[in-house]
């Protein structure tokens, strides 16, 4: 059964209550899967070195170089919507963060800003292959290979702002949560990182769309203090603007990456920054089990 059975399964049986909303929820996802002989390769790319514009300099952060993690090329992304309709058309999409293991900003701080970095490479731009700084560590860094796109249905966990109202223990949620499961288990590749193109993240701890929009506006989250600020109630009015960009996955073989313990690195953007192709303007979340 695919997913999109799967879905109909479910709200046309448990999930009856909040068929419509468990439907709208739904987004497709482009899963970038590791390239294996065959695959037919299109530019999309994890570790290595990347292409930038010309007069564009490694990215820094607090006098350090970030770490060049994947390129995505725009134009050989899957066109599902709604979703890729947030990105342009062509160019390519640069992804760094501070990956050194005993750094890794996990992105509750305001301080944060800068940690991870999007780099937009237009359509057509002049480009020249950058090699990494002789004093960036090469501790954690992504084996270079091809990435192949595949495209998932996917869904929020029941705490995010896009996901139906469920409340807690009821036998809705456990439905809904049985649904999550035997979703990701219809793709296969369990055992494979999940790195992820847009769509709604496999997360690990909260919800990240309400830490994104505290966070980005000055509120620290690491304790209590963001949440409990008089601001945050207006603030969080607009958390569901933020939209999955990438999702980064610890990996073990080819390369031996981890995140935290054995976590995620999540860039986020508002929707409106993607649509008017601005992406220095997001966030960037470290989470871990």
């Amino acid at each position: 059964m695919n997913g999109r059975e799967l879905i109909e399964q479910a709200v046309s049986g448990p999930l009856a209550p909040v068929a419509d909303d468990t439907r709208t929820a739904v987004l497709p996802s482009i899963r970038l899967l590791r390239a294996e002989p065959g695959d037919l390769v299109q530019g999309n790319r994890i570790g290595g070195e990347p292409d930038l514009p010309l007069g564009v300099d490694w990215p820094e952060w607090q006098g350090r170089p970030l770490a060049f993690l994947a390129q995505i090329e725009l134009g050989a992304i899957p066109d599902v919507q709604p979703g890729r309709d947030l990105l342009p058309a062509g160019g390519q999409l640069a992804f760094f963060y501070d990956a050194e293991p005993e750094r890794q900003p996990w992105g509750f701080d305001p301080a944060d800003r800068g940690s991870g970095r999007v780099i937009h490479v237009p359509a057509g731009a002049a480009v020249e292959r950058h090699e990494a700084p002789a004093r960036l560590p090469r501790e954690n860094l992504y084996e270079p290979g091809d990435l192949v796109p595949r495209v998932e249905l996917t869904l929020p966990w029941p705490d995010a702002p896009a996901a139906p109202d469920l409340p807690l223990s009821t036998e809705l949620r456990d439905a809904y949560l049985d649904l999550l499961e035997a979703l990701s288990s219809s793709y296969g590749d369990e055992d494979a990182p999940r790195h992820r193109l847009l769509g709604h993240p496999d997360q690990l701890q909260g919800p990240m769309q309400t830490e994104c929009q505290l966070v980005s506006n000055g509120l620290y989250t690491g304790d209590s203090s963001g949440w409990e600020d008089p601001r945050a109630p207006e603030l969080l009015e607009a958390a569901p603007e933020w939209r999955l960009l990438l999702q980064l996955d610890s990996e073990i073989a080819p390369s031996e990456v981890m995140w935290g313990d054995d976590g995620r690195v999540y860039f986020w953007a508002r929707e409106r920054d993607l649509r008017a192709g601005v992406f220095d303007a997001g966030w960037t979340v470290l989470q871990c089990g």
